[in-house]
């Protein structure tokens, strides 16, 4: 904590040097957001509470992936994937399968067949990303119990002849595995093309990335970081011949070739091990927009398939063991119409059909029943109505899932602007919202073997859907561009939540003392808590943004602690542009409390702080130069602790180039 407040002081002295240079530009404090209305509103005028991370916030931070984007962002919780080497989302202390992650409005497919991992969606041609906690949108269905995350690409900028190539290269420092601190261990390449012909737009993104992986425990064969490759590569088409219509068609794969060393102890000896993971998603979306007189009518449709293939090889044999295959695919088309019914009324009708199939083996033995596969028909309205200084906005969303039936989800959003005589502009918002989610493919048909281990972990087809009632409420302040100040609280209530549970009688009932594990309906929970957030322009070129969260949960069954919920959080963004040497420096910081990490609420983790600096300068008219420096303090977990669930990625520096033209 004295380190940082030290940054702190660091970054109120930059500012002051930065005020005392020649201005250049404002950050927008209020940007257009579609996320939590399906309509374009201001930021600040939004009835349903929106957090974004703007264009110019992804570039100043350097931040080439969504898991580096929402790194800063308050009451977010990036966590790795429990053996995958990715990171998944957790929103106001609900886990990564309550959230719902989104590209232009669609659904990202889950890389477990639960949880999103957010390293394998690149910004590259990204214009911003949308926030929005808790389940008061009735935009949203099942999995968005936690809230949404929408990654907005830039449609916008595909209107001429114009191109970008960065390159980059970093050290893990200490943690590289060749031993040396300053080579280089990560290497990437990201490009992006836009071109037209006639009627037609296009873009083409690349994002490739090679990494030698890291070592924080030379001293044995285990390896924290994987080694391999990275790609996404992409096409956008968008085909505008009338003022009227838009058509957008879109194909991406992403891919990904990893290997890390893992150490069994089985019986009292050290088994050495390389796991390799392949896999491969192909993403392909046709999105359709028609203004008709006073309304706007769109469709969409999309099919996404991703394919998972693990080995776990024992080096001292001639063989590959423990192949695990899985195939994750679903399809979804969606309409959606809005229509002004007056100038202070809009009505909003829309519905969507989804189908999702899973399959997963381990050496040719199913872990998933060959015919699991679920789909729903869902339908949603809501109605935008402003009446004097009061706009409400209530919705439903009804869902008929193809296993569990039809469920009605009502939500109501509401904002007020109180009149003032000052400068300052004050609002209130509020939502309540029925949560619900069906559990997923994963949860009700799985077999996880790992008996080598000690544990097994099976499905369960008795499990019913989560339900849950979630509660925002905020006051807002606002000065023109300059300042925003926002107090928020949040409940969220849970009923039938799904976890893993030990299973008691089919562990007695085996002869090899391997424990196991079932998805249950074991849990009614809550969290809640209160968020403070402040943006102000410091000055005409230096930039703050802060945030502090304070948040508790708990088992209503047990009344202890959910596990992997701290109680405080802290971020602090200040951006800083330095017009003598036409540059940009941003400092961020990170504080995260200790976390409960067993049931019984007797363990923790401990508390950490994380800070980083960025520096981002132009060099002429096509060239720039960018660097920084991840994790200054160095905090890194104690990997041979199993309490100690500290950031794994220590100390990395990198730089890199871009051109455009």
């Amino acid at each position: 904590m004295r380190f940082f407040l030290t940054t702190t002081l660091i970054l109120v002295n930059l500012s002051v040097y930065a005020s005392e240079q020649e201005a250049i530009s404002k950050i927008q404090l209020d940007p257009f957001v579609v996320t939590g209305t399906r309509s374009q509103k201001a930021l600040s005028d939004t009835p349903v509470r929106t957090e974004v991370i703007t264009k110019e916030q992804l570039q100043n931070h350097n931040a080439k992936t969504v898991a580096e984007a929402l790194k800063g962002t308050p009451n977010i919780l990036l966590k790795p994937i429990h053996g995958k080497s990715g990171f998944e989302v957790w929103m106001q202390g609900l886990s990564s399968d309550r959230v719902k992650v989104l590209i232009d409005g669609l659904p990202v497919s889950a890389t477990t067949g639960s949880s999103v991992d957010v390293t394998q969606i690149s910004t590259v041609g990204v214009d911003r990303i949308e926030i929005v906690k808790g389940a008061t949108s009735a935009l949203y269905g099942s999995s968005a119990m936690g809230g949404v995350i929408n990654v907005i690409t830039d449609k916008t900028s595909l209107t001429g002849p114009h191109y970008a190539l960065s390159i980059e290269s970093g050290s893990f420092a200490e943690d590289n595995p060749d031993g040396e601190t300053f080579s280089p261990a990560f290497r990437r390449l990201s490009a992006t093309g836009v071109g037209h012909s006639g009627d037609w737009n296009g873009r083409l993104t690349a994002d490739i990335s090679d990494s030698d992986g890291f070592d924080a425990t030379p001293e044995n064969w285990s390896t924290q970081g994987a080694r391999g490759q990275r790609s996404t590569v992409g096409v956008d088409l968008v085909w505008d011949k009338t003022t009227s219509s838009e058509y957008t068609f879109g194909l991406e794969r992403y891919a990904e070739d990893l290997k890390s060393n893992l150490q069994d102890n089985v019986g009292g000896k050290s088994i050495n091990k390389i796991k390799l993971e392949d896999t491969s998603r192909i993403r392909l979306d046709a999105t359709a927009k028609w203004i008709l007189d006073d309304s706007v009518l769109s469709a969409s449709i999309m099919r996404e398939t991703l394919a998972n293939t693990t080995f776990q090889d024992v080096i001292i044999t001639p063989e590959k063991e423990q192949r695990r295959e899985a195939e994750l695919a679903f399809s979804q088309v969606n309409l959606d119409w809005m229509r002004p019914i007056s100038d202070k009324s809009t009505v909003n009708l829309g519905g969507q059909i989804f189908e999702e199939t899973l399959d997963q083996t381990k050496e040719q033995l199913n872990e998933v029943d060959p015919n699991s596969k679920r789909s729903s028909a869902d339908f949603y309205a809501q109605h935008d109505v402003f009446y004097g200084n009061w706009e409400f906005l209530p919705g439903v969303r009804m869902q008929d899932d193809s296993d569990f039936g039809f469920h009605l989800a009502p939500k109501v959003n509401l904002r007020y602007d109180f009149d003032t005589a000052s400068e300052w502009e004050t609002y209130l918002r509020a939502g309540v919202g029925a949560g619900y989610r069906v559990p997923n493919l994963k949860e009700r048909h799985y077999l996880f073997d790992h008996s080598h281990l000690g544990y097994i972990v099976n499905g369960n087809n008795d499990l019913v859907p989560e339900e849950s009632l979630s509660y925002q409420f905020g006051l807002g302040f606002e000065n023109g561009q300059n300042q925003r100040y926002e107090i928020n609280v949040f409940v969220n209530n849970i009923k039938n939540m799904i976890n893993t549970s030990f299973d008691s009688e089919s562990t007695a009932s085996r002869t090899d003392n391997v424990q196991v594990f079932r998805y249950q309906n074991t849990e009614k929970a809550r969290t809640y808590g209160a968020e403070f957030s402040l943006q102000q322009q410091l000055s005409s070129h230096v930039f703050l943004q802060a945030g502090y969260t304070w948040m508790q949960s708990e088992n209503r069954k047990t009344g202890h602690s959910l596990t992997r919920r701290p109680d405080h959080q802290i971020n602090l963004a200040l951006e800083a542009e330095l017009p003598k040497w036409d540059a940009k420096v941003s400092l961020l910081g990170r504080y995260q409390s200790s976390e409960y990490v067993d049931e019984l609420s007797t363990m923790r983790s401990p508390s950490w702080s994380e800070f980083d600096i960025k520096l981002n300068k132009a060099l002429g008219d096509r060239f720039s130069f960018f660097t920084g420096l991840n994790n200054l303090a160095d905090t890194q977990r104690d990997f041979s602790s199993g309490a100690d669930f500290r950031p794994e990625i220590g100390r990395y520096i990198y730089l890199g180039f871009t051109y455009s033209g």
